[in-house]
């Protein structure tokens, strides 16, 4: 789960004495925009290397950004369902745990343009904690206090959340609830043990001029709940379209939320045997039918994958197929389509014989998606 704070979005006021020079600094970033692209193209096919002035505090990656949304995270152009929006590595990579005798050390092994990258985040900060405009004289104490207060509004939990990472350029993506939500995003580690990245794309269609939203939190809970604990953790309410909803329809998503939790902790029985794999299956068919009213799709991947794993448990081909087969369209849109997860689902959807969880329970009928 993120844990993560509010940000402050600044938007450029345009007057009609400023029209002129608007104007032309438009034009001039339209002259300059294929300019920029091609550094860009030439960049990422090795053919030069940016100059320092890119490389630093207006880099590739900010560049890269800047082709799909603004600095207050709007986006510039339709995205794709699945599209990958971020790319990141961590700046500050540490266990999930106190103390952490380790940041002292991390902080000062960061290069000064990731240390500011860090600072610069929005937090719930303590009264009296030294401010970003300080870092250069502020004393080791204040910088670790600062540092511990920037995690615990923007890092994430990683694997098993045994792992915090902070991710400055998705860290400065707000907050929505439920159906409000667009983007998802899973940490893609390395092989090597090194650390890896956090991958985040639209887990739904994105119009031009909608802002991109990721969760802070667990959204599936009843509007008063969500503000609370966002409140109580991040120091703002939530004022996104599901948060926002007339009281009747809000208390209509209540309702369905409030039921969702409880299916889930229905399917989830299963492995204990509290319920049969056709039972669960129409369980999990039905969370489908409320998700999709709510526009929420963030569990969608993992739902159909544990559907697909029933299907295949109770022997029967034709669901453990199409069940697999709706599980790659999620995981396509979660993982991509090389990943490993999105892979071995594609096998068991052309064959169900294929999927490991074959034949490993009682054989029985269960219902197709």
């Amino acid at each position: 789960m993120a844990r993560k704070g509010p940000v402050k979005k600044r938007k450029a006021a345009v007057s009609g004495a400023n029209s002129t020079g608007y104007l032309n600094l438009k034009t001039s970033v339209l002259l300059l925009f294929p300019i920029v692209a091609g550094i860009i193209l030439a960049r990422n096919y090795g053919i030069i290397q940016l100059p320092s002035l890119l490389s630093s505090s207006y880099d590739a990656h900010i560049l890269r950004d800047r082709t799909i949304f603004d600095v207050a995270r709007i986006a510039i152009r339709d995205i794709e369902v699945g599209e990958l929006i971020i790319q990141e590595h961590p700046v500050l990579l540490l266990p999930n745990r106190l103390p952490l005798p380790e940041l002292p050390i991390a902080l000062k092994q960061l290069p000064q343009k990731s240390l500011r990258a860090l600072l610069e985040l929005s937090h719930c900060a303590a009264p009296g904690l030294v401010s970003i405009s300080d870092i250069d004289t502020q004393s080791e104490e204040d910088r670790i206090e600062m540092t511990m207060s920037i995690m615990n509004s923007n890092a994430f939990g990683l694997g098993n959340d045994n792992m915090l990472g902070v991710f400055p350029r998705v860290a400065r993506i707000n907050h929505a609830c439920v159906g409000a939500i667009n983007l998802i995003y899973h940490y893609q580690e390395r092989e090597d043990g090194s650390p890896g990245e956090i991958w985040v794309r639209a887990i739904k269609p994105i119009k031009a001029g909608e802002e991109l939203a990721l969760y802070y939190m667990d959204t599936r809970f009843p509007r008063a709940e969500r503000q609370e604990y966002l409140m109580q953790n991040y120091g703002f309410l939530c004022e996104c379209s599901t948060c926002s909803l007339p009281k009747a329809l809000s208390e209509k998503s209540d309702e369905r939320l409030v039921e969702i939790d409880n299916l889930y902790k229905t399917f989830n029985s299963w492995a204990i045997g509290n319920i049969s794999s056709p039972e669960a299956i129409d369980v999990a068919r039905h969370v489908i039918e409320l998700e999709n009213q709510e526009e929420y799709y963030h569990d969608r991947a993992k739902l159909t994958e544990e559907a697909a794993w029933i299907a295949a448990s109770a022997s029967d081909e034709n669901a453990t197929k199409e069940w697999s087969g709706l599980s790659v369209k999620w995981h396509i849109y979660v993982y991509g389509q090389d990943d490993f997860r999105t892979r071995a689902l594609a096998r068991s959807a052309a064959t169900a014989q294929l999927h490991p969880q074959w034949g490993k329970g009682i054989k029985a009928l269960v219902s197709k998606p």
